[in-house]
């Protein structure tokens, strides 16, 4: 017998960065989700990252993954030009911005009776600049390791890095996702 959630949640990334960031984002909120007994009502799906892929690909796969799942947060970068426009088109609504990072929503992709959110976690204008190289300058002064975090040991490098040095950030994300999440479970 498998168990239904009311809350399905997906966490599709755009690259090995923003997927270290999505792993130390994902422990808070599972945590979050039990202390606040809503592990019955909320089930949040693995993180999905391919090498690669770049945010038009993402954006697709977060709009089809709507049609399975309740929510869906996508963690990308930005950009600039006319990627910036594109994520502006998709996520439509600006909700709130702590610093460099922009959490934008959107409403319903999916023919169904349900309030259906895209959620993103934007860095302004990329992850580097935005968050990794306030927290830690080394990443961007040394070359070696500025391509240490583009590649797929740094996902685990800035995971372990952003759980150390951004918990205040992480934790306002957190109450503001389970505010969205909440608003979900009431319609």
């Amino acid at each position: 017998m498998s168990v239904q959630y009311i809350s399905d949640i997906v966490i599709i990334t755009e690259c090995y960065a923003n997927a270290g960031f999505a792993d130390a984002l994902m422990i808070i909120l599972n945590r979050e989700i039990s202390s606040h007994n809503l592990s019955d009502k909320i089930h949040i799906k693995s993180i999905y990252h391919t090498p690669k892929q770049g945010i038009d690909v993402v954006l697709k796969r977060s709009i089809r993954a709507l049609c399975q799942h309740t929510c869906c947060i996508v963690v990308i970068d930005y950009e600039q030009g006319e990627m910036r426009r594109y994520v502006n088109k998709i996520l439509t609504r600006e909700l709130s911005k702590f610093d460099n990072i922009v959490v934008r929503v959107s409403q319903t992709f999916c023919s169904s009776s349900h309030t259906r959110y895209l959620i993103g976690i934007v860095f302004d204008p990329r992850i580097e600049e935005a968050l990794i190289c306030k927290i830690s300058s080394e990443f961007c002064k040394d070359l070696k390791k500025k391509r240490l975090i583009k590649s797929y040991r740094g996902r685990e490098v800035v995971k372990n890095l952003v759980s150390k040095k951004c918990s205040n950030l992480l934790g306002k994300l957190v109450r503001l996702l389970l505010d969205i999440i909440r608003d979900l479970l009431l319609t």
